[in-house]
């Protein structure tokens, strides 16, 4: 009897933020997202969500030390701008409820040019910890230098 095949890349967790597909089960009466911890690779602690969002508005700016997030456009649209560890800046943008974004802990993310009525599910690897947030840019850098070596 031979074994399954088994895709050992999917299991390591990312280092740069990656899209991931949201699991759909449809039938006659509409759509049903799900999404687990083994898909995402983390327990999720904490779910929120983001609306009501005035024009021109930005959220995020800031990185988590070791928090991991998974984050969903429910409905609308908003461009994910991330820094990594690596030191590459990416764009995402995110209009599709069947797909999340998953982003490593050591992220900086920022969220911008939300589509009106655009309401976004964001899960969290942890419970709110304000030690856990590098909340300017500078100190980012200088985190990512050290979090390097």
């Amino acid at each position: 009897m031979t074994s399954p095949e088994v895709d050992f890349e999917s299991l390591i967790p990312p280092r740069i933020p990656v899209r991931r597909p949201v699991r759909a089960i449809r039938d006659l009466r509409g759509a049903l997202g799900v999404i687990e911890d083994v898909e995402i690779g983390f327990a999720i602690h904490r779910a929120y969500f983001l609306y009501d969002l005035e024009e021109g508005a930005s959220r995020g700016g800031h990185a988590h030390k070791t928090l991991k997030q998974f984050l969903v456009v429910l409905s609308g649209a908003v461009n994910v701008i991330t820094d990594c560890l690596d030191g590459v800046t990416r764009e995402f943008p995110m209009r599709d409820p069947r797909e999340g974004l998953l982003i490593p802990s050591g992220t900086w993310r920022e969220l911008k040019d939300f589509a009106p009525h655009t309401v976004c599910l964001v899960l969290a690897s942890q419970h709110f910890r304000e030690d856990d947030y590098i909340r300017s840019k500078k100190e980012f850098e200088q985190w990512r230098q050290y979090a390097c070596e």
